[in-house]
């Protein structure tokens, strides 16, 4: 009998053997089964010939019959174990001879397209089937609160990966502290309630059977529901250097390895924002000019939430501004929350704006034929308003892609997305959307905020921004490194083929609908070729596409489910 999600050949399953699973009982050993559904078990007793079993994922225990059952023997949720498993990185698919040269449309029997996209989630693919509200409903905000600070606390030690310039690598402590963090938020089953019942040897197992959780990031999410710290938190707290790092680096346009570099300053440090202030020599010499200046005399007023009559404000004023530039189809540019706002449904520290055209580009063309960019129009606008600050005198950066009117736009195939790895990180340097970054006066208040504003670069790419900026980063890694498993790359423009993983096979077959009750419909793509934009029309597609054409991540289209 076959392992309905695996083939035949695959290690990852076997025929459970009754007498070797009651011996794994009796020694005490953890052993995990696969029902005819998928799902995966803890073996927990064996009755004649049925056995009892609980959900990995929590939930009441359930009879199955032994010949139901398989054996899972190449299980791993340590950090990244399922990332670098090369059952992973090679996802088996149905694929066209090698001989296709061009994206076709292939309509599949249902059957051959099942046993294409059936088989053992992959960590990332398992976290994607999970909703990350806002608030747990199991109480793990404290939690959640000391995860957010160990990973804090490597980033300002480490550098935060490949957003610094100085530190092109990734910080793999920090990462996984995210991942921990997600993994505690998206917990479908409560973790002081499993302590209470089970004890802390079988919620142990459950942590651990949680995907990219590992036994050491599991003890230590124990450690802290328990106790309220663990020894890694406690000893990065004492660490030397490391709060006043975290105090530093939050200063806008200060870096991590900057803030880094003035607390460990063996002859001069610097370890609180109030010694800098009172440094003006240091200060000049860090480089950041009026834009550091002002950051650091107003630190405290950018580290307020934004009251919602001015993030709502800062919302109109923006539309309002853009609509009434003298551009083609000015009316039809709209305005949008992206960011916490649309995830959270209320602004942070900053209020992140995207504006996007049905029609329109970021751009268009002048009589010279030179492109002219809407967002320096508008921010032209929005300065003579008062709204935004000059560059002269505070934080304000600006890019813009100049690229966008040629055919075809070359961002859309670029030879990085075939390079990119396994951890599935990403910075600004590939988003070719326009965009701004500075800060905004309340005309209510005169009180100064940060402000984040996109304009999508082609309408047709609006669901890869809205995705792409709403995040939240750790959730934008996850559904990264899931492209990655299908041989995909997923951008802030597109979905793009990153070359055929099966050799002799020059194509990538991309799932778009496999879902019941509708034709199967799969599109073969040559290397570096973008997925036509008729199939991705809306993040809900976007997903779709990731989950292999069904609606397996579902509660993500959501975007208060998103607060990974």
């Amino acid at each position: 009998m076959r392992s309905p999600g695996l083939s035949a050949a695959s290690s990852l399953v076997a025929s459970l053997d009754a007498s070797e699973a009651t011996k794994q009982l009796r020694n005490e050993k953890t052993t995990i089964v696969q029902c005819a559904r998928g799902a995966l078990y803890y073996l927990r007793d064996i009755k004649d010939s049925e056995a009892v079993c609980e959900p990995l994922d929590g939930g009441d225990e359930s009879t199955h019959t032994l010949a139901s059952l398989w054996q899972v023997t190449g299980y791993d949720s340590d950090e990244d174990g399922l990332a670098r498993d090369p059952r992973v990185t090679n996802v088996k698919r149905q694929r066209t001879s090698a001989g296709s040269s061009c994206s076709a449309l292939v309509l599949q029997p249902s059957s051959a397209l099942t046993a294409a996209i059936d088989k053992e989630p992959t960590a990332a693919e398992r976290m994607l089937r999970k909703a990350f509200p806002l608030v747990s409903p199991h109480g793990t905000a404290h939690l959640e609160k000391a995860l957010r600070e160990l990973e804090k606390y490597e980033l300002v030690c480490q550098g935060d990966d490949y957003a610094d310039p100085e530190c092109l690598a990734t910080n793999s402590e920090a990462l996984q502290y995210a991942r921990a963090k997600a993994v505690v938020k998206g917990l479908t089953w409560s973790i002081s309630a499993s302590l209470a019942s089970r004890g802390r040897g079988r919620t142990l197992e459950r942590l651990k059977a949680e995907p990219f959780l590992g036994e050491s990031n599991a003890r230590k999410v124990l450690d802290i529901v328990e106790t309220g710290t663990c020894e890694q938190h406690g000893a990065t707290r004492r660490m030397t250097g490391a709060p006043a790092k975290l105090e530093l680096a939050s200063v806008l346009c200060l870096s991590a390895i900057r803030a880094g570099e003035l607390v460990d300053d063996t002859r001069d440090p610097i370890r609180s924002i109030a010694e800098l202030r009172a440094r003006p020599d240091r200060l000049a010499k860090l480089g950041g000019g009026v834009r550091l200046q002002h950051s650091l005399a107003v630190h405290e007023d950018l580290q307020e939430p934004v009251p919602a009559d001015d993030a709502i404000a800062m919302l109109r004023t923006v539309q309002e501004a853009v609509r009434a530039l003298s551009i083609p189809h000015a009316n039809g540019w709209h305005a949008e929350f992206v960011g916490g706002g649309r995830t959270r449904g209320f602004a942070g520290h900053d209020v992140d704006l995207l504006l996007s055209h049905a029609e329109e580009m970021a751009s268009f063309l002048d009589g010279n034929g030179q492109p002219v960019f809407v967002i320096n129009l508008l921010l032209e606008e929005l300065e003579r308003r008062g709204r935004v600050l000059p560059k002269t005198e505070a934080y304000h950066n600006k890019k813009t892609a100049r690229y966008r009117h040629e055919t075809p736009r070359p961002y859309l195939s670029d030879l990085h997305m075939a390079n990119e790895t396994s951890k599935g990180y990403e910075n600004l340097h590939h988003d070719h959307h326009d965009k701004f970054f500075g800060i905004w006066r309340s005309a209510r208040t005169s009180k100064l905020h940060r402000i984040d504003i996109v304009v999508c670069s082609h309408p047709e790419e609006l669901p890869f921004a809205r995705l792409g900026w709403t995040g939240t980063r750790t959730l934008n890694r996850m559904m990264r490194l899931r492209a990655i498993e299908l041989g995909l790359y997923l951008g802030a423009h597109s979905i793009t083929a990153r070359g055929s993983q099966t050799p002799g096979s020059t194509t990538t077959q991309v799932v778009v609908e496999a879902r019941p009750g509708r034709t199967p419909v799969t599109v073969t793509l040559q290397k570096l070729e973008p997925l036509p934009f008729e199939y991705v029309r809306s993040e809900e597609a976007i997903l779709r596409v990731l989950a292999c054409g069904t609606d397996d991540f579902i509660n993500l289209v959501e975007p208060t489910n998103r607060n990974a």
